[in-house]
């Protein structure tokens, strides 16, 4: 079970009584970067032997320190918490992750332009498209009617957040993008 989670030096951090995570070995803590769960180097165990529980973590000074009910960090003996120095050494890694799919000819194509908030979105083809943009509420907060391979649509009013895009063509699949306005 997971009991913490930290944000730390652009990672994510999980801890708690876990020994695996994805497919990477563990022993109480890993971390996310993004792609893929590794493991932190050296191994903490417990007096008796059984795999060690990290119940915190906290960051200070840009520094991780963890607490739970292991006895010793690779042998070493320790009274239940630890500051982290091992730096970016990183342990076994998962093979698990997630990636964007690749632009397909039949997919929207969203560039961002010199105006904050502002995209030009480019349809497969030319025709009546209608483009409609969503907040995170699933409220709609603009629409658009082009009938060229391309619109600019400007979210500039907006509050920062994501946003889906939505492109419709009678008698045609409804496409989507998302665009993040800092």
């Amino acid at each position: 079970a997971v009991l913490d989670l930290e944000w730390w030096q652009g990672q994510l951090l999980a801890s708690g009584r876990i020994s695996q995570a994805g497919d990477a070995d563990c022993t109480g803590i890993a971390k996310w970067d993004g792609h893929r769960w590794c493991s932190f180097a050296g191994v903490l165990q417990h007096a008796s032997g059984i795999a060690s529980r990290i119940t915190n973590m906290a960051i200070w000074r840009d520094s991780l320190h963890i607490c739970g009910d292991f006895s010793t960090i690779d042998g070493e003996p320790v009274r239940q918490v630890a500051q982290w120095i091992g730096g970016d050494a990183t342990g076994e890694c998962s093979t698990v992750g997630i990636q964007e799919a690749d632009n397909r000819p039949h997919d929207l194509v969203v560039t961002p332009m010199p105006i904050a908030g502002a995209w030009t979105v480019q349809f497969p083809h030319a025709g009546s498209w209608t483009l409609t943009a969503f907040n995170s509420a699933g409220q709609q907060v603009g629409t658009w009617h082009a009938t060229t391979h391309a619109q600019v649509v400007d979210l500039s009013a907006q509050v920062a957040g994501m946003y889906l895009l939505r492109a419709t063509k009678p008698g045609e699949e409804v496409l989507h993008a998302k665009v993040v306005l800092p």
